[in-house]
């Protein structure tokens, strides 16, 4: 058990440094990096921070306030719009509450999954 700890300890020092330099020369990360001091940049503008209780105005409707984003589900407004709209002036309350995004995204996920265990096991007759 020890060695096979070891080797696994070994493999992950040898790994994940190969992974992050090639990911950093192959990728656009290295020349983002040294073109902007950034290797993480986007062609949008950044929003700005959301406030603890204040609604915040984003370019793309995301998190608006920090109460408003983590202690809020809005089961209702999900059920009247089920679907993610991604339009940047009119969308449903529900896509700047954290918590109904991770459940309707996790529902999404099993329901499609469930559908396609369905059509595979259809009997015949």
């Amino acid at each position: 058990m020890f060695s096979t700890i070891r080797t696994l300890a070994l493999y992950g020092t040898i790994f994940v440094p190969v992974v992050a330099a090639a990911c950093w020369t192959l990728g656009p990360y290295g020349s983002h990096y040294r073109q902007s001091g950034s290797a993480f940049v986007t062609n949008q503008p950044a929003s700005p921070l959301p406030h603890l209780i204040e609604k915040t105005n984003p370019t793309r409707p995301g998190l608006t306030s920090v109460v408003e984003g983590l202690l809020t589900f809005r089961y209702v407004d999900l059920l009247r719009h089920p679907r993610n709209t991604q339009g940047r002036r009119v969308y449903p309350r529900h896509r700047t509450s954290v918590w109904t995004q991770v459940y309707a995204r996790t529902h999404s996920i099993i329901s499609m999954r469930g559908h396609q265990r369905g059509r595979a096991r259809i009997p015949s007759s």
